[in-house]
């Protein structure tokens, strides 16, 4: 009868061998969580884009069925389901050339947002759903030359929507260099508020930096920008012609805001 073969005794690790895979894990954890918190920021800033582009794609087909001529800032619309604003904002005009309410939210938008209320609502099923509204038209917004021309409020020569007329595509002398939308976290579908980028809003610029950007006047754009963070530094923005772009804040604000204007000096 062979002796059983003697088995060897089994070593654990030690305390040293334990110290040293703990620090390696570790040290992995560090470097590769923020690539991949970098890869998911722009993942979302990608599927962003990609709904700026089919919203642009939407409203150049409501420009082209309506005389070439962009919706009013004040859309009116009958009210629905308990809402009483008549007023709406633009995604219920373009909605027709889209059906996918998700589109109109960036899923980066983790903005905070009191509850929607009804009396400032055109359609009370998309308010009561809370659906998000992550992107806004560009309306006349302040601007040195206004300001310096002697403007009492936002400058004329800028924005594609107004509360009193339809601006038409006429009006623009470089379709190519002209913002159509911006992005501005703020909204509800169905509802008026945060339809339009004007005024004062470029302190709403996405990642501008607080208290930069601005100008002696009417607007100072001292206000916070932290509620309103964007994509790796960046933000999205559409053009008049219908292509979009991601850019930094800089070269949206750039030249006195010369991307906003219609008729470029």
């Amino acid at each position: 009868m062979k002796p059983r073969a003697r088995l060897a005794p089994r070593r654990g690790f030690t305390f040293i061998e334990l110290v040293v895979v703990i620090a390696i894990i570790d040290m992995l954890t560090a470097t590769l969580f923020p690539v991949f918190a970098q890869a998911r920021n722009k993942a979302r800033g990608a599927f962003c884009l990609s709904n700026m582009r089919q919203m642009n794609v939407a409203l150049m087909q409501y420009v082209q069925d309506y005389d070439e001529t962009f919706p009013f800032l004040n859309v009116r619309w009958t009210p629905s389901g308990g809402a009483t604003r008549a007023e709406t904002g633009f995604d219920q005009p373009i909605t027709p050339y889209i059906k996918n309410a998700g589109v109109f939210k960036c899923p980066s938008d983790a903005a905070a947002r009191s509850a929607p209320d009804l009396g400032r609502c055109n359609d009370g099923e998309l308010a009561r759903r809370m659906l998000q509204r992550s992107y806004c038209l560009v309306g006349s917004i302040d601007t040195l030359q206004g300001y310096q021309a002697g403007s009492t409020g936002a400058d004329p020569n800028t924005g594609v929507v107004d509360p009193n007329r339809a601006v038409t595509m006429a009006e623009l002398t470089a379709s190519s260099d002209t913002l159509v939308f911006t992005e501005l976290r703020e909204g509800w579908l169905g509802c008026f508020d945060a339809n339009a980028w004007r005024n004062c809003d470029g302190v709403k610029l996405l990642e501008r930096p607080f208290g930069q950007g601005g100008f002696g006047g009417r607007c100072n754009f001292a206000g916070t920008q932290g509620q309103f963070p964007g994509h790796a530094k960046r933000g999205n923005y559409g053009f008049a012609d219908g292509h979009v772009k991601n850019m930094n804040w800089t070269d949206a604000a750039a030249r006195d805001w010369y991307l906003f204007k219609r008729a470029k000096p």
